[in-house]
């Protein structure tokens, strides 16, 4: 059951990585559609980073408990 949870875990945050700077400059994108080009605030940057810091967060917490799940007491 914990490698179930470690495994969704990891897939989560993995996608978070991979989905939330694509997400957000498509969106950024959409907004500002009157310029030529979108350009990155300081904020969108931050945000930018903290989801995909997050998603890091997530995905190596649930590398580790996957891993830890395989320890046994002796």
């Amino acid at each position: 059951m914990i490698r179930l949870f470690a495994a969704a875990g990891f897939v989560v945050g993995f996608a978070l990585v991979l989905a939330a700077p694509i997400a957000l400059l498509h969106a950024m994108a959409d907004s500002r559609a009157v310029t030529d080009l979108p350009t990155l605030t300081q904020g969108d940057v931050y945000l930018i980073a903290g989801v995909m810091g997050l998603g890091l967060l997530l995905a190596g917490f649930s590398a580790i408990m996957w891993l830890a799940s395989d320890i046994r007491p002796t």
